[in-house]
């Protein structure tokens, strides 16, 4: 349950982060490319923690249904 709610907080960072960057492009602020940038490249590095995520998770059910875990 932890690691759910830490992995939609980051979510929501990453969105705040887009919106701002976005509209700084839009209104020709200095930092709109780089939040923008920074938020891309962390929305491929939040994906593929979740992805991570819910292959060890599957992993680890498919052990409990051996009855080794």
């Amino acid at each position: 349950m932890k690691n759910y709610l830490l992995l939609s907080l980051a979510l929501l960072g990453v969105i705040v982060m887009l919106y701002a960057g976005l509209n700084g492009i839009v209104k020709n602020y200095s930092y709109g490319f780089f939040f923008t940038f920074t938020g891309a490249i962390t929305t491929v590095g939040l994906g593929l923690d979740v992805i991570n995520h819910l292959k060890d998770r599957e992993r680890r059910n498919s052990v409990r249904k051996l009855g080794r875990g």
